[in-house]
């Protein structure tokens, strides 16, 4: 779980879904270079892994705030990157702007520098992260004291999986994500933003969670709130994200409380109060 102090990962953190694999990504590391999250680029190993990745922490989706119950309410991702430095020599790409890489370079140029630079997903060969999960964190923080109040795992493998093949179970494990939280004055916390295709909203106090929806695609964006005569209604984009590899799409979904459930205690699992969970959309 995660703690006051940035965390630093060593060899027990490494992880494969086959002992091969497990094997292959514990050499990597010990091949690289990682002295923490302040770990420099370098040339004198193979490479240094980074972590957080280049997918960031919680900087991405923004927090909430809940001003009544004093929580900050942050989602972030816990996957790592691998960095490799390329001699100018060796880097043919023209560069894109100040030196950043189009989708298709294989090399970011980084223009002005003596190195061009690589920096996949840390991944194993079955396209895995090489890190033990969770891989994704939603969490509660008392703006006052700093006290963690609740913390727990984002997203299951429902959309993915070994080699890209979705696994089509809700196993709450967390994944990579992108979007952040809506928190409402009624004590609900509303996001998406993991890599399966679901719309969750969590009871603020407690981290509990209260309700889901199945969505068109991916949801890897921020929820919004309005009232339309006395109702209230939640909407979010959803369109998914490419490296994500989460389904794209071009939704606009809108949810509205129920006039007859107005404290959104339906089934979590996606019945009553939600969208069945083999729904292709709600």
């Amino acid at each position: 779980m995660p703690g006051a102090r940035p965390e630093r990962i060593d060899g027990r953190h490494i992880w494969g879904l086959t002992p091969i694999d497990a094997a292959l990504c514990r050499i990597g590391f010990h091949q690289r270079r990682y002295d923490g999250m302040f770990t420099p680029p370098t040339i004198d190993a193979k490479g240094m892994v980074l972590l957080p990745g280049t997918v960031g922490g919680m900087n991405w989706g923004g927090l909430g705030f809940d001003p009544v119950r004093r929580l900050v309410i942050a989602n972030w991702s816990r996957l790592p990157n691998v960095v490799d430095m390329h001699p100018r020599e060796e880097v043919v790409d023209r560069p894109v702007g100040s030196g950043g890489a189009r989708p298709d370079q294989a090399v970011a140029p980084q223009t002005g520098t003596p190195f061009g630079v690589t920096r996949p997903m840390w991944l194993s060969g079955l396209n895995i992260p090489c890190m033990a999960p969770p891989w994704g964190y939603i969490a509660a923080t008392n703006i006052d004291t700093g006290e963690l109040v609740w913390a727990q795992p984002l997203g299951t493998g429902f959309d993915t999986g070994p080699l890209g093949i979705p696994t089509r179970l809700k196993i709450v494990m967390g994944t990579p994500n992108l979007g952040g939280p809506l928190v409402t004055a009624g004590g609900l916390t509303f996001i998406a933003a993991a890599q399966d295709n679901y719309f969750r909203a969590f009871e603020t106090a407690t981290g509990r969670l209260l309700w889901q929806a199945r969505l068109p695609a991916g949801g890897q964006a921020g929820a919004m709130a309005y009232e339309h005569q006395g109702r209230q209604y939640v909407a979010i984009s959803a369109t998914g994200h490419a490296r994500f590899e989460t389904r794209q799409g071009d939704a606009l979904v809108v949810y509205a409380i129920r006039a007859d459930r107005p404290d959104l205690t339906g089934d979590p699992e996606g019945g009553e109060g939600g969208t069945d969970p083999d729904d292709e959309g709600p």
